[in-house]
C-alpha cells in the first residue's frame, strides 16, 4: 500500500486560481518539503494574476481538490 504524500495547494484570494507544488517543486525552489508554510508564503505570487494575496494549505495528494487543481494546470 502506497503511503499519501503532502502537496501543498496554494489559492489565490484575487482570482481563485488554484496551483499544486510537490516536493520536486518545492526543492527546485529551495524550499524543504517538511518546512513550515510560513517561511516562504511571502514569496508566493500568482501566476494567473500576479497578485500576492494567497493563501497556501499542506494537504495529501489524494485529496479531491488536489486532483481537481492538478487537471486544471
Amino acid at each position: 500500500m502506497r503511503s499519501a504524500t503532502s502537496v501543498v495547494l496554494v489559492s489565490c484570494l484575487r482570482c481563485r486560481h488554484e496551483a499544486i507544488f510537490d516536493v520536486t517543486a518545492l526543492a527546485s525552489f529551495g524550499v524543504m518539503p517538511n518546512a513550515p508554510i510560513a517561511t516562504f508564503v511571502q514569496r508566493l505570487r500568482c501566476t494567473k494574476c500576479g497578485s500576492a494575496s494567497v493563501m497556501a494549505n499542506r494537504i495529501f495528494e489524494t485529496e479531491k481538490r488536489a486532483r481537481r487543481a492538478k487537471r486544471a494546470s
